[in-house]
């Protein structure tokens, strides 16, 4: 249907142009014949009933299995996994979900983006644009009450009939179909005879904007005569920072930030030739902002907001266009806005308040179209931030481009994966790369586009953190864009304090750090910094990064502007490797235990607050010492030690010593079976030894990843208690505690820990923490299926929540779910970082598979294995290679551009390759 689209848009562009020119604005139409009264089908795809097998990783084969009760995953157009929405959830209870605020949720999210914003697409027809460049800030937020509908749907008219193509307010008897595809959504709504098809994704690369392709279909034999109402709102709302957005908190947040946007009015304007109509935001005489560069909680610089028509057909006259939100909706609302049914002459708003907004847009087209005749009509909406022009608007005039340019932004830069033993991950790999890649916010304020935690820290709070997860997250980017996960590392870089080295717990606004009340010193963010820039450098060989200037914060702002730490000279990359281990060992420094220290937070952020009858938070901040930080900065500090040791020998060293110190006292933390937790405080500044009673899954998995703390026997011991406690009995992985709540931060490293010895436990674990386990699971539940929470418990499905945070509030888009999934498969395929490079070491569970990375990839049959390593950058990039456990390796092949070499002897066999970007190493490994 796609090809025929564009052959039809193009045949009846020259008719739509003269119907347009030769109606006069002021007079409706003559009416046609109109609809013939016939019952037209929408096709809907069918359901695969079985999952096979895919040729290729890259050649995806419909799998339905665990899709739940919402509808049911295929392959679109392009090849790439869709979910095809069905539920009904006007009528159906399924729909239902816990929610703070809203006593009857019905809306589910799918999420749309490019390398600056994201489109949050809801199940009810609309689709919302949330940026981050100066803060977290809606452009048109949902706002039923004061008639913000935000937009991304049509209004049509014929003879008099109005009706709305998004299913929350279509007509009881038209028919709708709603796919979530990787970078769009698409809408489709029948009527009348009438197939409006309405496709919206993030424009490519980095601007900023979504864009909307409509296609409008002519099921019958009569020719229509039809209205076409393109509707985007306006309705800028900044997320400014809030801890606590739980019931009314969130109520009473809302109106908050609503009174931000009394510091200006609105100003509308349009420009014909362009085909553009924008608002701009305009300070009121005596309010008083800070500088644009400033750090600051909120962003009093509003970027412009516009709509534009780009296609061919796409002619607007000034009558056509509706900017003024009270006299298009009247009385009638989003049904039966009296404009449209009035056919009424648009204008341009009046400058006025912005507070409760009263502009929107509105773009009118009377086409005319021939029996069974299609037309298109294409449509940009976004804002302009500080460089930005709408010259790029040019682009998406051109017919080439106008055939869903998603494809062009997404398909060859995922993870592909296919193995006999799990035929549903080659749908679900992919999506979780898309995941990834589609929710990157660019900063201006660090200069970076980043991958955020998401979920309800995000887009409810307004803030992100922490950088562990940033961290964390950077080690699946290495393979996947290696320029993002840079990005992360920047960003983590940028919100290292000048005053003192430590690293911020989160930002929000433009560059503000934020301690988030009780995170002024969390103590393991520069292990986590220094375990994710060890991977990056290690896998990609970029030793140029370490030459990079990143100013520490606040950059060029207040007394520190211009200023670094004591513990460095420069603001170079490898500085900040320096400062990140010397405040490590400086600031946070070991306990009287010889652990270190836990300050208010090592990963679990609240566990020196808690259980307040047994510990004392100050005196367990002044004394008490982590577990999980000792074992990390154990795997962390040798492997940042052998990438650095070219650069500065000296630190290095520095790091071998500092871990060898840790060595005893984390051994110590053994318990036969498990690690204890931590060593906290009570009232009367006694020693309380934490997780003594029974296996905290916290203090565990670092512990077998720093492979030098345990012994072979005390490794099984330990998986196998893991594996019996919690793991076995949990039907999406391992949790905390038994019968707790599953975090993949922690479960996915478990999977890790697996891989390195017991790796049949890891592929399991690693299935048990798909959405297709959870889908299956629990089928009811529409979020864990396509997108979820950073934390799930492991007997109800639901998400976790808190009294400050309600995260069932925004169940889904959490990174941790898909970020942590790739990282828990690379480790499982056998990949990771060693020494100065990546090994490349099949585990042997799946027996057959292949994954392909942008940066990797691995295929491995009964007795070899192949792959290619395409570089990320010019430079030298060791590559190592072993045979899977329990097999001798007879040895290793590489095919580089200086030629073949044979590697022979016991594994690992390594290699320095001197590279260029983009040229491709192939490698085969035999045993």
């Amino acid at each position: 249907m796609r090809s025929r689209i564009r052959v039809f848009g193009w045949l009846c562009g020259a008719a739509v142009l003269c119907c347009v020119g030769a109606c006069e604005p002021t007079k409706p139409p003559v009416p046609a014949v109109g609809w013939d009264g016939k019952i037209y089908e929408l096709p809907i795809p069918e359901r695969s009933a079985t999952c096979a097998v895919a040729e290729s990783a890259e050649k995806l084969k419909p799998c339905a299995e665990g899709s739940g009760a919402f509808g049911f995953w295929r392959i679109d157009e392009q090849g790439l996994p869709a979910y095809e929405y069905t539920l009904d959830q006007r009528s159906d209870p399924k729909a239902f979900y816990k929610h703070s605020r809203n006593k009857e949720p019905r809306t589910h999210l799918h999420q749309i983006g490019n390398d600056r914003l994201n489109g949050i697409a809801y199940n009810e027809g609309y689709v919302e644009l949330m940026s981050q460049e100066r803060g977290v800030t809606y452009h048109n937020r949902f706002d039923e009450k004061y008639r913000n509908y935000t937009g991304g749907f049509s209004l049509l008219e014929e003879d008099g009939v109005v009706w709305n193509t998004a299913q929350r307010w279509m007509p009881a008897e038209a028919k709708a179909r709603r796919v979530f595809g990787a970078g769009y959504v698409t809408y489709i709504t029948q009527y009348r005879g009438i197939r409006l098809t309405k496709t919206i994704h993030a424009a490519s690369g980095d601007l900023p904007a979504l864009v909307s392709d409509v296609v409008i279909e002519n099921l019958t034999p009569n020719q229509r005569e039809i209205r076409h109402y393109e509707y985007w709102d306006v309705n800028r709302h900044q997320a400014v920072f809030q801890p606590l957005r739980t019931k009314e908190a969130g109520d009473a947040g809302d109106i908050e930030r609503d009174l931000l946007n009394k510091s200006f009015t609105q100003k509308v304007q349009w420009d014909a030739k362009a085909q553009r109509v924008w608002v701009e935001f305009v300070k009121k005489p005596d309010i008083s902002v800070p500088a644009k560069e400033a750090v600051s909680t909120a962003d009093l610089h509003p970027s412009p907001i516009f709509l534009a028509a780009v296609a061919p057909s796409a002619v607007v006259e000034a009558n056509d266009l509706f900017t003024d939100q009270s006299a298009f909706w009247g009385q009638g609302g989003p049904t039966q806005p009296e404009a449209v049914k009035q056919r009424a002459q648009g204008s341009l708003l009046e400058q006025g308040e912005a507070f409760r907004q009263n502009a929107m847009f509105a773009m009118r087209h009377s086409l005319s179209i021939a029996p069974k005749a299609t037309l298109s009509l294409r449509f940009v909406y976004g804002y302009l931030p500080s460089g930005h022009d709408a010259s790029f608007l040019q682009r998406y005039a051109d017919p080439e481009t106008q055939q869903k340019p998603h494809i062009q932004r997404f398909q060859d830069k995922l993870a592909y994966f296919v193995a006999p033993d799990a035929p549903f991950l080659s749908r679900e790999v992919p999506w979780h790369a898309y995941n990834l890649l589609s929710s990157v916010n660019t900063l201006d304020y660090f200069k970076a586009a980043v991958t955020p935690q998401g979920s309800a820290y995000l887009y409810l709070h307004g803030f992100d953190g922490a950088p562990r997860d940033h961290a964390l997250f950077s080690m699946p980017l290495v393979y996947l864009r290696p320029d993002l996960a840079r990005g992360n590392l920047r960003l983590i870089m940028g919100m290292t304090r000048a005053e003192d080295g430590g690293i911020s717990y989160s930002y929000h606004g433009n560059g503000y750090l934020e301690n988030a009340i009780i995170h002024k010193y969390p103590s393991d963010l520069d292990i986590f910094f220094l375990a994710s820039m060890a991977e990056y450098l290690a896998a990609t060989g970029d030793r140029a990064f370490l030459k990079e200037k990143i100013a520490f914060h606040p950059g060029n702002q207040n007394e520190f502007a211009g200023k670094r730490p004591s513990y460095v000279k420069d603001d170079t990359v490898l500085d900040h490797i320096r400062c990140a281990f010397y405040h490590l060992k400086g600031f946070v420094k070991r306990g009287p235990n010889g652990l270190i220290r836990i300050w208010d937070g090592d990963w679990s952020d609240g566990i020196v607050w808690e259980n307040g009858e047994k510990y004392d938070a100050n005196k367990s901040i002044q004394s008490g010492e982590s577990i999980p930080n000792t074992q990390m900065a154990l795997y962390a500090l040798p492997l940042m030690a052998e990438v650095i040791e070219p650069d500065d020998a000296v630190l290095a060293g520095e790091m071998r010593a500092f871990a060898a110190e840790l060595l005893e006292p984390i051994r110590k933390e053994f318990l036969g079976k498990y690690f204890a937790r931590a060593w906290l405080r009570d009232r009367n500044d006694q020693p309380v030894h934490v997780g003594v009673g029974g296996v905290d899954l916290e203090s565990q998995p670092w512990g077998i990843m720093a492979e030098q703390i345990l012994d072979p026997a005390q490794k099984t011991a330990l998986l196998d208690h893991i594996h019996e406690r919690l793991d076995k009995d949990s039907p999406i992985g391992p949790p905390f505690t038994p019968g707790g709540a599953v975090w993949p931060a922690i479960s996915q490293l478990v999977t890790w820990a697996y891989a390195l010895h017991q790796p049949e436990r890891a592929w399991q674990t690693l299935l048990r923490q798909t959405y297709h386990a959870h889908a299956t699971q629990w089928p009811d539940l529409w979020f864990g299926i396509w997108s979820g929470a950073d934390g799930f418990f492991s007997k109800s499905g639901n998400a976790w929540d808190s009294v400050a945070t309600p995260m069932t509030d925004w169940p889904v888009m959490n990174l941790n779910q898909d970020a942590m999934f790739l990282l828990g498969l690379l480790r499982v395929a056998g990949i990771r970082p060693h020494r100065k490079g990546i090994l490349i070491q099949p585990t042997g569970a799946p027996k057959t598979f292949s994954l392909k990375f942008p940066l990797v990839s691995l295929t491995v049959e009964a007795k070899s294995a192949k792959g290619e390593y395409t570089a990320a950058n010019d430079g030298e990039v060791w590559l190592y290679f072993n045979a899977p456990f329990g097999q001798t390796l007879k040895q290793a092949t590489l095919q580089t551009a200086q030629g073949t070499e044979i590697l022979t002897g016991a594994g690992p066999l390594g290699k320095a390759v001197q590279v260029k970007t983009g040229e491709i190493v192939r490698y085969t490994i035999a045993w």
